[in-house]
Order: C-alpha cells, then structure tokens, then sequence
C-alpha cells in the first residue's frame, strides 16, 4: 500500500509503516512488528508512543506485557475532520491578521 497519502496527513514515514502493519496484524506485541517492519527496535517503541499520544493506537496489559493495535481508519478520518472545522473555525481571525498586516505593510 502506498502510504504517501498517510504522510500527507502528518504521519511520518515509521507511524505510516506500523499503523498500516497494526490494521494488517491485529493486536500484537512489539516484537512482531520488529519483525514484520524490519524497522530497529528504538524505532518501533518511539513510533507507537507516537501513535499511542496521537490518539491512532490503543494497548492493553496482557499480564506484563503490553498489546498494540491500531484504531478503526473512520476514527481517524473523523479527528482529522475535526482538526480541519478547527482550522475553518480559525479562518476569520487569520484573515483578519493578513489585513491588517497588509495596511501596516501600505501604511
């Protein structure tokens, strides 16, 4: 899968990887996805924090050892969605702030 058009959502080239390979996978241990990504170690550990603060990926405790795996792609659709009807929100303000830069910039 081409995972550009992820990228083009803010997700990095590691978060791309290993949210596409949690949807593939299932719930799994780290491991697994060393493996299957070939990504280090190091990596995969700051990725999932990534996605885990992100919102994109859940974990639960299996006795000690903590199971990943990837939200439904429509939970992500919809915080981007929301993330763009905030920027709608912030539209009129940030126009008004290029006015008024454009008047000092004639004055």
């Amino acid at each position: 899968m081409d995972i550009s058009v992820l990228m083009n959502l803010g997700f990095t080239r590691a978060e791309a990887i290993v949210y596409l390979y949690l949807l593939e996978l299932g719930a799994v241990k780290v491991g697994v996805l060393i493996k299957k990504t070939g990504l280090q170690s190091s990596t995969i550990h700051n990725t999932l924090n990534s996605l885990v603060d992100k919102g994109f990926v859940t974990y639960i405790f299996r006795g000690k050892i903590k199971i990943y795996q990837a939200i439904e792609p429509k939970i992500v659709l919809k915080n981007f969605k929301e993330k763009e009807q905030k920027f709608e929100q912030l539209i009129p303000e940030l126009e008004e702030k290029k006015r008024l830069a454009k008047q000092k910039t004639q004055a």
